[in-house]
């Protein structure tokens, strides 16, 4: 595995460059941001991002993986990364770089979180939720919106963990789709209403969502092609 301690120290010399990427405003020192924070690939002994995108989540799990054991440490590192780096091409307005790179974060991030990742100065939980923020206006795969509903069902944030399903149900009424609703939804009937309150998804609002995503549900059968 890699060691924690360079992990940490990168980590701690991520977050300074981070506070100076705050006050660039020019394009041309975004682009020399771009080019500092590529340095910290090679800290991290990956590729570049250009190359790490062309992977799929699971290639990129793999790539940090020792023995099929991901480096849970190298995870967060590499999201932080990731994260910002998408964060200076979204001022630069280049969505696309931006959008792929928030993207492979909060999967990297969700995944050590599910796998128990505890990092000092790097919350997992902060982090999700910030990328989650930053990947508001960008779509989002199914794999890594089935593993947040996942997340915000495990930390009873039952309101939040709806909203992806419809996000998901949105995109594409897929099997894994349909298939994690009836999860989420009969799972909810077993939840206290004290805590279905705290989680924001009162009992009544749990049935109005069912209705929603049974209706989104038939309404996709009925406008797929039928076999001759």
């Amino acid at each position: 595995m890699f060691q924690r301690d360079y992990i940490l120290r990168m980590i701690e010399q991520l977050s300074q460059v981070m506070a100076r990427l705050l006050l660039l405003k020019s394009l041309e020192e975004r682009q020399e941001a771009l080019l500092l924070l590529e340095e910290f690939y090679g800290k991290l002994r990956l590729p570049p991002a250009r190359l790490l995108l062309r992977m799929s989540d699971s290639e990129l799990l793999s790539l940090i993986s020792t023995n099929g054991q991901p480096d849970l440490d190298k995870a967060v590192g590499l999201g932080m990364l990731l994260k910002e780096e998408g964060r200076v091409h979204e001022s630069m307005e280049e969505y696309g770089e931006s959008g792929e790179r928030f993207r492979k974060a909060l999967y990297l991030f969700l995944s050590a979180e599910h796998l128990g990742a505890n990092m000092p100065g790097a919350d997992c939980r902060d982090l999700i939720k910030e990328t989650r923020e930053l990947l508001r206006p960008y779509s989002i795969p199914e794999h890594t919106l089935l593993l947040l509903l996942d997340y915000y069902t495990g930390a009873g944030q039952y309101a939040l963990a709806e909203d992806v399903l419809f996000e998901l149900l949105e995109q594409d009424v897929s099997l894994a789709g349909r298939e994690a609703g009836e999860r989420f939804y009969r799972m909810l009937q077993e939840v206290p209403d004290e805590s279905l309150e705290e989680g924001r998804l009162p009992r009544d609002e749990v049935e109005q969502g069912r209705s929603d995503m049974e209706r989104i549900a038939a309404r996709a059968g009925e406008a797929a092609p039928r076999a001759d």
